[in-house]
């Protein structure tokens, strides 16, 4: 919950595009993309010492299909590759990125950490919200 709330405060401090759901206290945090297909999740992945922002496209395998047939692009226009989990076995699909050395109890790189969910979420944005329309 600190963290999150943390981030929050950061973002709205520095009147950033981004403003991520109220914290809560689990290990992620939601941020709304303008459509009921998909939303961008952040977690913090403490055992494995990551962080990780994703494009979580809850019940639409259709859509999901569709951005990874304009992978290419995607990638493109986001500036990094990205991990693309269709995950068959379940109704959710998502696509990825991580950043290792996270320390959730090491409060004084935090700031790095906003940064970086700050700079991907923006980049997801750029990336899926043209694509969001004609999905």
């Amino acid at each position: 919950l600190e963290f999150w709330t943390a981030l929050n405060e950061y973002l709205e401090n520095k009147k950033s595009k981004v403003s991520p759901q109220k914290p809560s206290s689990d290990h992620w945090n939601n941020v709304s993309i303008g459509t009921s297909k998909a939303h961008i999740s952040l977690s913090l992945l403490s055992k494995d010492k990551k962080i990780a922002c994703e494009l979580h496209i809850p019940n639409n395998k259709d859509f999901y299909h569709y951005l990874e047939e304009n992978k290419v692009e995607i990638e493109s226009l986001f500036g990094e590759k990205l991990i693309w989990k269709e995950l068959k076995d379940k109704k959710a699909s998502r696509i990825i990125i991580e950043r290792d050395n996270f320390n959730l109890f090491d409060n004084a790189n935090w700031e790095t950490d906003f940064d970086w969910f700050e700079e991907k979420i923006l980049n997801f944005k750029k990336a899926i919200c043209p694509f969001i329309k004609l999905g």
